[in-house]
């Protein structure tokens, strides 16, 4: 194993052993495939490797030239692992008893065959370390719950690398929404944002308590009003955080004191889905 290998296996160790939060989230983006985009159809760890360097989109000096990009003066690569393979006599073959005689149509020699006998670093470029023409942008397989309301209100949304890690993201005086996930709970999250700055007009910048407390809970609520889903579990436990405690008479009483600013959002959006006609609201 050469030294490079040695680093790339080692850097990924550690985030086991630090028991960071970027591998696991890693491991759940790197089921969103990106159609031509080769690492798409790299091995899953090769994938894991480039989510945890802040991209979703890494690619060889070539590659990037082959699509009208090119590497940025001063750029460092990094490293995904691609297999050694060689060809290997099959143990089972035997050399003793060959005659030259043909068995059952098939000459009786050694047995040969294809395989991975080790793993050597590939130095790539990630997309962000790049300049030159814009590519395809990723187009989810199935669109969430409501998403007419973002193009009703201008609303640019990009399935990409959100370069912070988060699963979605929004600019909401320059109407744009990143998400890194087909998940429908992000993009009702998001969406719930700008509203709540469209009736509040005064959204503060980064994670507020409040602001994600109401994002979230309204999310909750507008997945099973409009997708028929239940995402209760994971808005307990996303709440509880930004509560900083799980103790749930804490957590009710964080949600009930944002409960009008919640019911406000989802009066507006209610109003805004049954201007598209198009998004009918399920009984639960």
């Amino acid at each position: 194993m050469n030294k490079k290998t040695k680093e790339v296996l080692l850097d990924l160790v550690r985030k086991f052993a630090d028991g960071t939060d970027d591998l696991p989230d890693a491991i759940a983006k790197s089921y969103v495939m990106t159609p031509d985009v080769p690492c798409s159809k790299w091995s899953r760890n090769n994938r894991i490797f480039v989510l945890l360097e802040g991209t979703t989109d890494a690619r060889g000096y070539k590659q990037w030239q082959e699509v009208g990009r090119h590497v940025k003066k001063g750029s460092k690569a990094i490293y995904i692992l691609v297999p050694r393979m060689a060809v290997i006599k099959d143990k089972n073959s035997d050399d003793n008893n060959n005659d030259g005689k043909e068995a059952n149509g098939i000459k009786d020699a050694k047995k040969l065959s294809r395989r991975c006998i080790g793993f050597s670093a590939c130095p790539v470029f990630r997309y962000e370390d790049t300049d030159g023409d814009m590519l395809d942008e990723y187009e989810p397989k199935k669109l969430p719950p409501l998403f007419g309301l973002a193009r009703l209100n201008g609303l640019d949304v990009r399935y990409a690398n959100t370069i912070s890690g988060e699963f979605g993201s929004i600019n909401v005086h320059a109407k744009r929404m990143t998400l890194s996930t087909e998940s429908p709970d992000t993009f009702l999250h998001e969406l719930v944002h700008y509203y709540d700055l469209r009736e509040r007009k005064d959204l503060k910048n980064g994670q507020d308590a409040i602001q994600e407390t109401v994002a979230q809970l309204a999310a909750c609520a507008l997945a099973r009003m409009y997708g028929g889903y239940d995402a209760t579990k994971y808005t307990w436990d996303y709440i509880a955080v930004y509560a900083e405690t799980t103790e749930p008479e804490k957590i009710a009483k964080q949600c009930l004191e944002v409960l009008d600013r919640v019911g406000t959002v989802i009066d507006a959006i209610i109003s805004d889905a049954n201007k598209l006609n198009n998004s009918p609201m399920i009984t639960v």
